[in-house]
């Protein structure tokens, strides 16, 4: 049987509650203007909050950028239908990933009518193919697919991938030691880029980038 709480809400908007959930809240982001603003005036920030859902008058504010992952849902939600149109009615070999999706087939024409019947297909539902990123290859060609560079013996990030990360790095290297950045931001940033690179064939380019582990860059322990 399910164990029971009671007063879990006072105990969630206690203000006491509230100043830890916040400070975690706020972990690596004390630069941003908003959250600048929110820390320039913590308690009564906080204490207005603990009023506000104590008396029900508290309200969300409006997305300025969201995190909650729409593109991928909306991919699975509109092409649920177009995976069993290709499989069942083409009866194509095919692999996808939100809205990356591979065909196979031995025959380069088979392969061009699918592509154009699939083009159909979409724009009878408001979609279309990308039109740079529409392409017919054989399979031991290198092939771009889900942010790496696919090759019969691994993988590589595109070029401009790391030509990006680059930049990111030197800005952020520059900032990190005028102090404009705190170094769980940087810890954070390089995290996300590390996260996606490690399932490529990056160590010895992550070396280069990072040093040490090729996880974190080495030049925060030498402020």
């Amino acid at each position: 049987m399910p164990a029971r709480h009671d007063d879990l809400f006072g105990r969630i908007a206690s203000f006491q509650a509230l100043r830890t959930a916040a400070r975690k809240a706020i972990k690596g982001k004390r630069k941003k203007p908003g959250a600048a603003r929110f820390m320039a005036n913590f308690e009564p920030e906080v204490l207005r909050l603990e009023r506000d859902l104590r008396d029900g008058s508290y309200r969300p504010g409006g997305y300025v950028e969201i995190g909650n992952l729409t593109s991928q849902f909306f991919a699975n939600l509109y092409l649920d239908g177009f995976d069993h149109w290709v499989s069942e009615v083409l009866g194509a070999p095919y692999v996808r990933y939100v809205d990356d999706f591979a065909l196979f087939h031995d025959d380069p024409a088979v392969l061009a009518g699918w592509r154009d019947r699939i083009a159909r297909y979409l724009e009878g539902r408001r979609l279309r193919l990308h039109p740079r990123k529409t392409a017919i290859l054989p399979t031991a060609a290198p092939a771009p697919f889900l942010g790496f560079i696919l090759m019969p013996g691994g993988r590589r990030l595109p070029d401009d991938n790391v030509a990006r990360f680059r930049g990111r790095l030197r800005g952020m290297r520059d900032r990190w030691r005028a102090g404009t950045i705190e170094a769980e931001d940087v810890e954070a940033r390089v995290g996300a880029w590390v996260a996606h690179a490690v399932h490529a064939d990056t160590w010895r380019l992550r070396q280069d980038l990072l040093g040490g582990s090729g996880r974190r860059p080495v030049w925060l322990d030498r402020r």
